[in-house]
């Protein structure tokens, strides 16, 4: 839950006896998300059963959004995700489809990660961080073990 597992104070963060120190939070990209690590974060969390959360770049600045989903190409690659926007009331409670698009940066050569949305592909969204939450399942066992003897 911290990023570099060090909380500012001793005991602080949620559930302090079950997780200690140890973070839940696993981060990809520092304003950009390259195609594989995109890739692998998200065959990771399906394979862990893990929370992702997106923070793109629209109308000028950074927006967090939820990952419900994602469809994967004949190569194995992302190719369409699902996603929700709590974070944006006035878009409604449903699901929004958008396609991932990889393009080349023109200074490192790199692939980064866009998506468009389905109803209007003219809308490139940049990709600028992307996060992976744990649900801490083996924290909690070890907790419950300790206390159920």
């Amino acid at each position: 839950m911290y990023p570099q597992d060090v909380p500012e104070q001793e005991n602080a963060g949620f559930f302090f006896d079950v997780f200690g120190r140890n973070s839940l939070v696993k981060q990809y990209g520092n304003g950009y998300v390259t195609k594989e690590e995109f890739n692998n974060a998200i065959k990771l969390a399906r394979k862990q059963g893990m929370a992702v959360g997106l923070d793109i770049f629209i109308q000028g600045g950074g927006h967090a959004i939820n990952l419900w989903g994602a469809e994967f190409d004949e190569k194995g690659e992302v190719s369409t995700i699902y996603l929700v926007d709590n974070n944006d009331g006035n878009l409604g409670d449903w699901i929004y489809k958008a396609k991932i698009v990889y393009e080349q940066d023109a200074l490192s050569g790199a692939l980064f990660t866009y998506m468009k949305w389905v109803y209007n592909e003219d809308l490139k969204i940049k990709i600028m961080d992307l996060v992976l939450l744990d649900k801490g399942t083996s924290y909690w066992e070890s907790f419950f073990k300790s206390k159920n003897g």
